[in-house]
């Protein structure tokens, strides 16, 4: 099973979005591994969206969910409380595609 994380995205206030360059296994799936330090600084009212790379391949006749897709959702739910924005996020991604095969995890960090 492959537990690795995608890009990070940061949505700014106004709707801007910058990847977060991020990579490797989730944080405590396996012991043992070493992670990279990375920082990234959220504007009020912005949020960090956190995400598995099930959320964003899902398919649907062979169309990914994609991040563009995510980043749509999140930009329309942006004044939203963080759980709110994760639980829209998730349930349009399974209209999008039905069951989700792959793992899929996603945290929304807001300030």
């Amino acid at each position: 099973m492959d537990f690795a994380i995608d890009p990070d995205v940061r949505v700014a206030p106004d709707g801007t979005v910058e990847e977060v360059r991020v990579s490797g296994l989730a944080l405590g799936v396996e012991p043992g591994q070493t992670y990279e330090e990375s920082s990234a600084t959220v504007q009020r009212g912005g949020a960090l969206v956190v995400y598995t790379d099930g959320v964003i391949e899902a398919r649907r006749d062979g169309e990914f969910y994609g991040v563009g897709r995510l980043i749509d959702v999140v930009g329309a739910s942006l004044r939203r409380p963080a759980a709110e924005i994760a639980r829209t996020v998730m349930d349009d991604c399974r209209a999008f595609a039905g069951d989700l095969a792959d793992d899929c995890a996603l945290v929304v960090i807001k300030r």
